[in-house]
């Protein structure tokens, strides 16, 4: 389970792939000023960098968006609605072992534009034939297309149209190795 925190511009206006997201959250955070890191050794405050990296991969692998913040100038929880771009396959770099690839097999969103109000449905791939279903307590709808929000990487890099259409529910993303 990673929680990736969503980070986007100033005023949240633009779509984000959730493979940004991935790439801001294993930059490397500088700790310095009043974060630094303080020494279990000499027991001093000293600057540092702190990074985070796989070195094994999952059978399953949570992507959970974290859409709840607490907002420290009203002093309440809130959701964003970030339209965030969900890729079908993910390649993800391991330690000493190089590029994997992932592909998306559900996604949990939270309708509902409240932190403390909403309902979760779930969108489900069938491995048996690849189709895609929304289960929504215990109505089951067959989706014709992909779920939305969904987009190939590999064909949206060679032909470099712009993605559209992100998804601001999206919650919980389940990969699993291809």
């Amino acid at each position: 389970d990673l929680n990736i925190p969503i980070k986007t511009d100033s005023n949240n206006s633009r779509e984000i792939t959730v493979e940004e997201l991935l790439a801001q959250y294993f930059q490397p955070e500088s700790l310095t000023g009043d974060n630094k890191y303080r020494c279990g050794v000499c027991q001093d405050a000293c600057d540092a960098k702190r990074s985070h990296f796989l070195s094994k991969l999952p059978l399953v692998l949570n992507l959970q968006l974290a859409r709840y913040i607490f907002d420290m100038k009203t002093f309440r929880k809130q959701k964003l609605l970030n339209k965030i771009l969900l890729p079908k396959s993910l390649e993800l770099d391991v330690k000493d072992t190089g590029d994997v690839k992932y592909i998306l097999c559900a996604i949990q969103n939270h309708k509902g534009g409240s932190a403390h109000t909403g309902h979760y449905i779930a969108e489900v791939m069938d491995w048996s034939t690849g189709s895609w279903y929304e289960f929504d307590d215990d109505n089951v709808s067959f989706l014709e297309h992909d779920p939305k929000s969904t987009y190939d990487p590999i064909k949206a890099r060679e032909s470099k149209v712009k993605l559209k259409g992100g998804n601001p529910d999206a919650y919980n993303l389940f990969y699993v190795p291809e």
